[in-house]
């Protein structure tokens, strides 16, 4: 008698990418494959998983992966089972201790079957568990990518003012690069925000004086969102990264004019 081997495929996405797990269903350490980055980027991402006998095909966005299922069966056997956005308690393992899908599923497919309007028709076929809406809220926040070396904002500011703030988040893969950089008014100096070796390094122009440099953050180019505030106000100067301040503050050398341009991610 033939027999074939039960495997699993769990699908999860872990620190910003789409991991696609495959293992016989008995044993604990099943093998994994990682494809896309920075999915949390408030966009819309498409995956497919196409299965025929062992070759597996696994794409996210247009990236293709192809391999084939380990295992001595010559197919693979799949549950007659299949879960969206997590695992049924009683079937999760040591091996897969990530939490349920939190976020929108749309055009959900298996086998040319609509899962969603079958969800929606409330037919038996499809048990949902928890709390399911059949609608999605976009985030209001919408980041900006900048797709070249040659990209960048330049945003109007108000000159004459003897303050600055700015407040913004980033991420990036990219050790170095600047990131905001303005001129005072009266030419009364200028300040660069770069990061540098994956630190954030603020540097202070001011007439007369010699270039003063603050640095804050280490491991900044880890992919993940950063948080930084910059402030300037009478004759002092300060910036932060995420929440934790920089090794030192400066005491400006009097007092300063806000310039009329401020550019980000370049000049």
């Amino acid at each position: 008698m033939a027999c074939c081997s039960r495997r699993i495929f769990i699908v999860c996405l872990r620190a910003f990418t789409l991991p696609l797990f495959s293992g016989d269903a008995n044993l604990p350490s099943p093998d994994a494959l990682m494809l896309g980055s920075l999915l949390d980027d408030q966009h819309w991402h498409s995956v497919l998983i196409e299965l025929l006998d062992t070759d597996v095909n696994f794409t996210v966005d247009t990236h293709t992966h192809h391999f084939r299922a380990k295992g001595e069966s010559s197919y693979v056997d799949l549950d007659y089972k299949i879960s969206f956005g997590g695992i049924p308690r009683h079937r999760k393992s040591v091996a897969f201790p990530h939490k349920n899908f939190h976020g929108c599923f749309e055009n959900l497919c298996y086998n040319g079957v609509d899962i969603i309007d079958l969800s929606k028709k409330h037919k038996p076929q499809v048990l949902i568990m928890g709390n399911v809406s059949f609608s999605c809220s976009h985030s209001q926040t919408v980041p900006m990518t900048f797709l070249s070396s040659r990209s960048y904002l330049a945003l109007p500011g108000t000159p004459g003012e003897d303050k600055v703030s700015a407040i913004f988040q980033f991420r990036t893969w990219n050790r170095a690069g600047l990131l905001l950089t303005s001129q005072f008014q009266h030419r009364s100096g200028a300040f660069i925000l770069v990061l540098n070796d994956g630190k954030l390094k603020l540097s202070l122009s001011q007439p007369g004086h010699p270039v003063r440099d603050v640095t804050a953050g280490a491991g900044l180019n880890d992919g993940q969102w950063h948080s930084v505030s910059l402030s300037a106000k009478g004759n002092h100067l300060s910036v932060m990264v995420d929440g934790e301040a920089a090794s030192m503050a400066h005491s400006l050398r009097g007092q300063i004019d806000s310039g009329d341009t401020y550019y980000l991610g370049g000049k």
